[in-house]
């Protein structure tokens, strides 16, 4: 299964970063999941426009990856 990763922070960038992983999703025949690294303080807003957008949101603790 094939999928398009898109990191969201919760501002209202996330929504047209949702979009466009929504529309390359389609080309590619692909699901879509977001990502949110938790701490930033906008988790809630993080979740919510997941929900709008219809993408399952998975939360990440800091630090991710090598430290």
């Amino acid at each position: 299964m094939t999928k398009v990763l898109a990191a969201i922070d919760g501002t209202a960038v996330s929504e047209p970063v949702l979009a466009v992983a929504k529309a390359i999703s389609n080309v590619v025949g692909a699901d879509v999941d977001a990502m949110h690294v938790t701490g930033n303080g906008a988790t809630a807003e993080a979740e919510r426009h997941a929900e709008r957008a219809g993408v399952a949101l998975r939360l990440r603790e800091p630090p991710v990856g090598e430290t």
